[in-house]
C-alpha cells in the first residue's frame, strides 16, 4: 500500500472522527483509548488520551479540509444505519 493510499483512506475516516469529536464535545471533554478485548468481549482500556489533538495532527498530516455539511450528514447517516444494525441508539440519542 503506497503513502497516497494510505492518505486516501485516512481522508475516508476523518469526517466520521470529526463528526464522533463535535458530539462528544457537547457533553465533555473527547478521548480516544485503545482497548483491549477478549473472545467474551470482556476487556478493558490499555491507553487513553486527548482526541483533539490527535485528530487536529491527523488531518495536518494528510491534509484534510474542515467537516463538511455534507460529510456531517454522511457521518449521522452511517451513524444511524449502524445504530439499527446493532439495536443501540447513538449515545448522543438516547435521551
Amino acid at each position: 500500500m503506497t503513502k497516497e493510499d494510505i492518505k486516501a483512506k485516512m481522508l475516508q475516516i476523518i469526517p466520521h472522527l470529526q463528526y464522533a469529536m463535535e458530539m462528544a464535545k457537547k457533553e465533555g471533554t473527547p478521548g480516544l483509548a485503545i482497548t483491549l478485548t477478549k473472545p467474551d468481549n470482556s476487556g478493558r482500556i490499555v491507553c487513553q488520551f486527548r482526541a483533539e489533538e490527535f485528530l487536529s495532527d491527523l488531518m495536518t498530516l494528510v491534509d484534510a479540509p474542515p467537516l463538511s455539511d455534507e460529510h456531517r450528514r454522511d457521518a449521522q447517516a452511517k451513524e444511524l444505519v449502524d445504530a439499527i444494525h446493532n439495536g443501540v441508539l447513538p449515545w448522543h440519542l438516547e435521551e
